[in-house]
C-alpha cells in the first residue's frame, strides 16, 4: 500500500490502523449497505493533519470517508464503496475550545460527544440541543451536521441549528470558513481576541457553507471545528406526560405546546419505542410495552434565573387553559425517571434503538404535525400488508423549527443476522417511500436504499449538486458512491 507510509509520516504510526478487526468494525452497521472493507484507518488529532490527509489522497488517488462518532453506527453512509478508501476517524479530536456564557455559545472539535459537551457546559449554566437520548458515542458536529433532529423546537430555527460558524476542509484541500468567521476576516484566533463570538451563522455575502455541506455525508468537506449556539439551563424543570390511543389527539396538543412557546422539550414516542428508552432487557421492554397506551407525549416545563417558580406557573396556566393534560406519571413510568434516564442524557448501553433485539433498520421523513398521524397509518397499514409485525415497529414524532415541520421516525426491529426478515423490512422500505412521497413526505436526509429513489424525485436539482461536488471536490476523493454523486462528474 503505496500511500501507507506517507500517512505515517503525517499521523505517527499509532495512528494509522490496519488491523482486520478494525476495519471489520467500519465495513458494516446497521443499515442495507453492501459490506466492504477499508483499506486503512487513520486518527488525526490536529487540524492541520486533515489537510495534509486530504492533499495526499488527492495527490495518490485514494478516496476518503470523514467519520466522527463511534459505533454502532445505522445508516450507511460511512460504508466504503470503492477500493483504496481510507476512513478519516476524527473521534481523537476531543478539545472543547471555550465556553461563552455571555453570548450563549461554545466551540467544539468533532470528536467531542454529547456527554462530555453537556458536563463542560453545565458547570457554566449552559445546555446544548441534542436528538433524543443520543448514543454515548454520537459526536455532536456529526448530529448537528446531519441534521438530525433535536427535542427543543422552541429554540430551533433553521435546520443545521445550533450549528453557527464552522471550518470545513474541502475535497480539495482547501479551508473554507463559514458564519462569522468567513465573513470578518483573519483567522479564527484573532477574531477571538477581538471579542468575536463566532455565533453569527452567516457568511460573507450570505454564502453559508454549513447550508451547502449539511446532510452531505462526507461528500463534499469534513467539518474539523465548529461553533454551536447554547440555551441556558434551567433553574427548574418539571415534566409531563400526555397520552393516549389517538396519535391525532397528541399532535394536536404538541403543536399547540411549541405555539405557545410554554414548553421546552416535546416529542412523542409509541409504547414500543418509550419502553426501549426506559428498560434494557428485551422481556422488560415488552412487559412496559404492554403496560402503556400506545402514544405518549412528553413535555418540560422550565424556569430559569429570574423568578422561575412564577415563569413555570404562568406556564402551566396556559397549558391548563389549553386543557392539555399535565400528568406527572402514567402506568409503567414517571416523571422523575424519565428526567433521570432520558432528558438531556445519552443511552445508557446498549444503545435504546436496539434493545429490543439487538438490530434494527430505520425509516424517517419529515411532514407537518398535522399530517403526522395520516403517514404513521399509512406506514403501519402496508406493514400489516407486508406481513412484518407492528409489535416490532417503534414510532418517534419529533416537532422541529417550532412546529413548522415534524420528523417522523420508524424503527424497525429484527434479529441480527436474519436474512429472511432484513430482506422483507428492505422490500417493506422500498414500497414504503414510494407510498409516502407520493402522499407528499419530505426526505431531507436520504440514506442508504433511499438514495435513488428520493433524488429521482428531482432530476432538476441533481445537476446542480454534482455542480457543487466538482468545485469542491474536483478530484471525487470525499465518500464517493454516496448521495447522487454514484459516478465520476
Amino acid at each position: 500500500m503505496r500511500f501507507r507510509e506517507d500517512l505515517v509520516k503525517i499521523v505517527g504510526e499509532n495512528n494509522v490502523l490496519d488491523d482486520l478487526e478494525i476495519l471489520k468494525d467500519y465495513s458494516k452497521d446497521h443499515s442495507f449497505a453492501t459490506p466492504k472493507m477499508p483499506e486503512l484507518v487513520v486518527k488525526p488529532k490536529k487540524r492541520p493533519e486533515i489537510q495534509k490527509i486530504i492533499h495526499l489522497a488527492n495527490r495518490m488517488d485514494f478516496k476518503i470517508i470523514p467519520v466522527s462518532s463511534k459505533g454502532p453506527r445505522f445508516h450507511g453512509d460511512t460504508i466504503p464503496t470503492k477500493d483504496k478508501t481510507v476512513i478519516l476517524d476524527l473521534s481523537n479530536m476531543k478539545k472543547i475550545e471555550w465556553i461563552q456564557r455571555k453570548n450563549r455559545v461554545c466551540v467544539v472539535e468533532p470528536g467531542v460527544t454529547f456527554g462530555e459537551l453537556q458536563e463542560e457546559l453545565k458547570k457554566q449554566g449552559l445546555r446544548i440541543a441534542q436528538p433524543l437520548c443520543p448514543r454515548s458515542t454520537k459526536s455532536v458536529i456529526s448530529a448537528h451536521w446531519e441534521r438530525v433532529p433535536n427535542t427543543l423546537p422552541k429554540y430551533h430555527w433553521d435546520a443545521a441549528d445550533p450549528l453557527a460558524s464552522t471550518e470545513v476542509m474541502l475535497g480539495s484541500g482547501d479551508i473554507l470558513w463559514g458564519g462569522e468567521v468567513g465573513f470578518c476576516g483573519n483567522d479564527e484566533k484573532w477574531q477571538r481576541e477581538q471579542g468575536f463570538s463566532h455565533k453569527v451563522p452567516f457568511g460573507v455575502f450570505s454564502f453559508n457553507i454549513r447550508k451547502v455541506g449539511s446532510a452531505s455525508q462526507g461528500t463534499l468537506c469534513a467539518c474539523t471545528w465548529a461553533s454551536l449556539r447554547c440555551e441556558l439551563l434551567p433553574k427548574r424543570e418539571e415534566l409531563y406526560f400526555a397520552h393516549s390511543n389517538n396519535l391525532s389527539e397528541l399532535t394536536t396538543y404538541a403543536h399547540q405546546l411549541v405555539y405557545d412557546r410554554t414548553v421546552d422539550d416535546v416529542f412523542i414516542l409509541n409504547s414500543l419505542s418509550l419502553a426501549s428508552l426506559l428498560r434494557k432487557d428485551p422481556k422488560k421492554i415488552r412487559e412496559l410495552t404492554n403496560e402503556l397506551l400506545p402514544w405518549t407525549l412528553i413535555y418540560t416545563v422550565s424556569g430559569f434565573s429570574v423568578l422561575p417558580e412564577d415563569m413555570i406557573n404562568y406556564k402551566k396556566t396556559v397549558i391548563k387553559e389549553r386543557n392539555i393534560p399535565m400528568l406527572d406519571s402514567i402506568p409503567g413510568t414517571n416523571a422523575n425517571e424519565i428526567m433521570t434516564k432520558v432528558i438531556r442524557k445519552p443511552s445508557e448501553e446498549p444503545y435504546w434503538k436496539i434493545r429490543v433485539k439487538g438490530d434494527m433498520r430505520d425509516l424517517f421523513f419529515l411532514t407537518s404535525l398535522k399530517k403526522s398521524a395520516f403517514f404513521v397509518d399509512l406506514v403501519e397499514k402496508l406493514a400489516i400488508k407486508t406481513g412484518f409485525p407492528m409489535s416490532d415497529i417503534g414510532v418517534y414524532v419529533q416537532p422541529c423549527k417550532q412546529g413548522i415541520h415534524a420528523h417522523v421516525e420508524f424503527n424497525l426491529h429484527l434479529t441480527p443476522d436474519d436474512q429472511t426478515q432484513e430482506n422483507l423490512i428492505k422490500n417493506f422500505v422500498i414500497d414504503a417511500v414510494d407510498q409516502v412521497i407520493s402522499a407528499g413526505a419530505y426526505f431531507s436526509r436520504p440514506y442508504d436504499i433511499l438514495t435513488n429513489k428520493v433524488f429521482s424525485n428531482y432530476q432538476d436539482v441533481v445537476p446542480v449538486l454534482r455542480k457543487v461536488k466538482d468545485l469542491f471536490d474536483p478530484k471525487n476523493v470525499m465518500n464517493p458512491g454516496k448521495l447522487c454523486f454514484t459516478e465520476r462528474i
